[in-house]
This record gives structure tokens, sequence and C-alpha cells, in this order.
């Protein structure tokens, strides 16, 4: 990965020009994600919500029977219309965190250590929760239904229940998953990307566009992954919460939660869930890779 941003074929841009082109390469990467990945997080979180499903394929197949395959994308306009803003925040201030603290120890976003990196990912969580909460309730509602709805109608019916505030119930319990997922996923996809780089850099029979490529899907697949390993039991509390039909601490959920099976409970879709990451995660990567490459920007 560049670190200097003088490097060949990299056009040197301002704070604000960068921002921008994190935003739209966020954006591309997020709708990628959406259509890749939904109909296996809508297996997730229908597991995380209930008991009565015995695995991810008995999920699969009894949702598909009972609703046909049209189910499994219930929800998925509202993360496809807030997929862009969703990753074009997340991987905008990522950037812009790395930048802040690259500045404080005089490095560039891309000579930051782990430690660095992980600070970076922390004070990007609460930022992005923000952007984030809403569409996670809207989404797992609908994708919790047993009949297809609207995004107005779910969206309707929570600010109805629990007024507009309603729509951050569970941030508290969001940024916690951030919190724990996003240094998982960020320090990961620098470093397997850091390691397949070098491991190319014999190989001279690849071009520098097939090798970005190859690079930024691995390394954003295994990321994918790794955030949702590290991460998996602090999001169920987070869907129990969120699709509650009444308000729920997390201490009640937690509770809940292990009232249905213990540690396993926690991990209940989890299956799906790593199924789902590494090609959702790897396009994501690709799209915002793809489009700062497009403007001779930096590597992300």
């Amino acid at each position: 990965m560049s670190k200097d941003s003088n490097a060949e074929g990299v056009v040197p841009a301002g704070n604000g020009a960068k921002v921008m082109y994190e935003l739209l390469g966020g954006t591309v990467g997020g709708v990628l994600q959406v259509l890749v990945g939904h109909p296996l997080d809508t297996v997730k979180v229908r597991m995380q919500g209930s008991t009565q499903y015995r695995s991810a394929w008995h999920c699969l197949s009894s949702s598909v029977k009972t609703n046909g395959v049209r189910s499994l994308y219930n929800g998925m306009s509202s993360p496809l219309v807030m997929a862009g803003i969703n990753n074009s925040v997340i991987f905008s201030v990522n950037g812009q965190m790395k930048r802040f603290v690259g500045g404080m120890s005089g490095k560039s976003p891309g000579e930051l250590g782990k430690i660095e990196q992980l600070a970076a990912a922390w004070m990007t969580a609460p930022i992005y929760a923000l952007t984030l909460t809403p569409t996670e309730l809207v989404k797992s509602r609908l994708q919790f239904a047993s009949e297809r709805t609207s995004v107005i109608k779910a969206l309707r019916d929570c600010v109805r229940q629990d007024g507009v505030l309603g729509l951050y119930r569970g941030y508290t319990a969001t940024v916690g998953t951030r919190l724990v997922g996003l240094p998982f996923y960020f320090v990961t996809y620098d470093t397997t990307k850091k390691y397949i780089r070098n491991s190319f850099e014999t190989h001279t029979s690849f071009s520098e566009t097939t090798i970005s490529q190859l690079t930024s899907m691995t390394a954003g697949g295994l990321a994918g992954m790794a955030f949702w390993t590290g991460n998996f039991p602090v999001d169920t509390i987070r869907t129990r919460v969120m699709t509650s039909s009444t308000p729920m601490s997390i201490l009640l959920a937690c509770k809940t939660i292990w009232q249905d099976g213990g540690v396993l409970a926690f991990y209940r879709g989890y299956s799906a869930a790593i199924l789902r990451a590494f090609p959702a995660n790897a396009v994501a990567f690709y799209g915002v890779e793809m489009t700062l490459k497009a403007f001779n920007q930096q590597d992300f």
C-alpha cells in the first residue's frame, strides 16, 4: 500500500477532497455490499431474534417455503437507500480519524501501527452509529416481520410507538457492536492487505490492477469475517433490543438470550453471518478501493 501521497500515479488532494472521494467510494461499496449480502443477513437477523430455527439452512428453507424467495429481501430497500450514506460515513470518518491520529504522531494513514488504527476505529464508532442505528432498526424489523410491509410503514410504526427518538432505540448497543467490531474490521483489512501486497512483490507476472483487485477483495472478505467473529454476541444483543415489541434494556436482552440457550444462544445465526461476510465485504472494499483508484487517490 502506498504510504506517500506523492507516490507515482497518486494525485495529491486536500483534506476536503479526500473526504469527498471516501464518501463516494463508501457509497459504491455500500450498494455492492447490500446487493450481495442481504439474503443471508435476513437469515442472521431472524435467527438472532427467534428460537424457532435449528440452523441457518432451516431458517433459509423455512423462510422460502413459507413466504417465498422474495421474503429474503425483506427490508432491503432501507439499507440499499442508506447503504451509500452508512458506508460513506464509516469510510470517510475512519479515513479522517486515521489522518487525525497520524497527524498527532507525524505519520501518514498508511504508516499507522495497530494501536493507532485501533484508536481511529474506536473514534469512528459513535459517529457511524448515528446514521447506522435508524437504518438497522427499520431493517431488522422488516426482516423479522412475517408479512411483507414497506419501509415507510415500518418507520411510521417506530415513530408512533416510541416517538422520533425511538428511531435511536438500540443506539448504545449499536455503538457497542462497532466499538468491538471496527478494530477487527479495519486492523484485519490493513494487516492482510500489506501481507498480500508484500507476497506479490516477487510475482511480476501479475499486473498492478490485478494485484490491487485481488488484494482488496481478499483482505476485505477476511476483514468482514473477523468483524463478525469478534462482534457477534454484541450484535445479537443489539438485534434483540431493536426487534423487541416493547422497549428492552441491554441487561434484559442479555438475560433473555441467556435463558434461551446459554452462551451458544449469543451465536445463533453466526453461520449465516460468516457465509455472508466474505463476499459482502469483499465487494464493499473493492468498491471503495476501485473508486479511489479511479480518481488517482491513495489506497484506503
